[in-house]
């Protein structure tokens, strides 16, 4: 039994090793066949046009590209090459452009005419509380921080910053007020020197806003109060009736304060008149086109909403010639419809009055979302009343109206067919 094992396994064994055999003389075969292809396909020969000196000979007899106009071969290439890009521009037909249109701003400077309105006297000169010494300066000027600031050395720089004009880019005076107690400023000196800047320091104007702050200024008596509010409104609504603040790039600070200023307020209806009436004053004085800055800069924070309410739907009617003895969104729906006239005439004033009608109509009646409930049909009606054709004979005047009416219209729209939650379209009452 033992030896039949062992026969059995010695042929089971030289089977295998027939089998490896064969197995090796067959992969031994492939690895020639493909040693031979290899030699057969690096011994190929190339065509005789891709050979290099074939290549170099088409390369010589092509013919010259022209260089650009950034690396002209010579001044002569250089001039043909450029009568050839800059040939004369196609004649248009002539146009009359009118430069009617309230969103492009038209430079106007500040006025003295302002200061009349508002009864305020410009200061000849300004004097220094008190004189800041020179390594004092230094340390205002590089670690006001560090610094046990008073009253006195604060209304000493902004003295130093106003008489000569300078830009307090790193806003060192606003940092100094911070670390004043509440109350502890004079509102008149801050006017005198505020009133003098706009005069005669135009780069002071706004680090001396940037400080105005109703909690920091002392007043004699709660009249004092309401009268510094009244000024300080209307002083920056003159400054953004004219371009030389609001293209300033420092205007933001004042924006930014003004808001903060806006909140600390809390006007019955006859301190809203009043202001009101006295915003409209100014606004008549400076070109019509001054209004898209206006209803652009004064922010609906705080008191602004019902300010800017007013004022808007109260220029409307002054426009239109009506009274205005009631100033609310729901009559203005009623004369909206007065604007058509106005689209339709050749007279370029009133062109722009109704340009100016369409702005005006959009910020009265987004601050009265903030102030009251909105009536649906209130909306639909002032909707209603912008649908209309224009027959103007100006084709840029014509397009330039029919795109602010369109637009005007949509916004209106979108507050209708739009559900903003707790956002003041969601008021609207359908």
């Amino acid at each position: 039994m033992y030896f039949s094992c062992n026969i059995s396994g010695a042929t089971t064994f030289r089977k295998f090793s027939m089998i490896d055999n064969l197995i090796a003389e067959i992969e031994e075969s492939e690895s020639e066949d493909d040693k031979k292809e290899m030699s057969k396909s690096q011994n190929a020969e190339l065509p005789t046009e891709l050979s290099i000196d074939c290549l170099l000979l088409s390369r010589k007899n092509q013919p010259r590209v022209h260089r650009s106009l950034s690396f002209p071969a010579s001044a002569e290439e250089d001039k043909e090459e450029g009568e050839k890009l800059f040939q004369e521009p196609m004649e248009l037909g002539v146009y009359k452009l009118l430069d009617g249109n309230i969103f492009k701003s038209r430079d106007y400077h500040f006025s003295d005419r302002f200061f009349e309105i508002l009864h305020i006297e410009i200061p000849d000169e300004i004097l220094s509380p008190c004189e800041l010494p020179p390594g004092l300066k230094a340390t205002i000027q590089y670690h006001p921080d560090l610094l046990n600031i008073t009253p006195n050395y604060l209304f000493a720089y902004a003295h130093y910053i106003t008489v000569n004009n300078i830009l307090d880019s790193d806003l060192i005076l606003y940092r100094l007020s911070q670390i004043l107690e509440p109350s502890s400023l004079s509102y008149k000196l801050w006017r005198e020197y505020f009133v003098y800047a706009l005069k005669n320091s135009y780069n002071a104007v706004f680090s001396l806003f940037s400080i105005c702050n109703f909690f920091l200024f002392k007043f004699d008596s709660e009249e004092d109060s309401d009268r510094a509010r009244y000024e300080v409104y209307l002083l920056y609504f003159s400054m953004i009736s004219c371009t030389d603040f609001i293209h300033h790039r420092q205007f933001s600070s004042i924006l930014h304060q003004i808001r903060s200023c806006l909140i600390d307020a809390d006007f019955d209806q006859s301190q809203v008149n009043y202001v009101v009436g006295i915003m409209c004053d100014i606004a008549f004085e400076v070109p019509i086109e001054m209004i898209a800055s206006i209803v652009s800069y004064f922010p609906l924070d705080g008191v602004g909403s019902i300010l800017i309410n007013h004022f808007s739907i109260k220029m409307i009617f002054s426009f239109f010639g009506l009274d205005d003895p009631d100033l609310n969104i729901d009559n203005l729906a009623q004369e909206i419809y007065r604007i058509k006239a106005f689209c339709e005439s050749e007279d370029e004033e009133l062109l722009k009055t109704a340009s100016a009608v369409l702005a005006l109509s959009e910020r009265a009646l987004i601050s009265s979302f903030r102030l009251t409930h909105v009536k649906g049909t209130t909306v639909s009606q002032m909707i209603h009343a912008l649908r209309f054709s224009l027959q103007n004979t100006d084709p840029g005047m014509l397009t330039l109206l029919k795109e602010q009416i369109h637009f005007t219209r949509t916004q209106f729209e979108t507050l209708i067919q739009s559900d903003f939650g707790s956002a003041p379209a969601s008021q609207i009452l359908l």
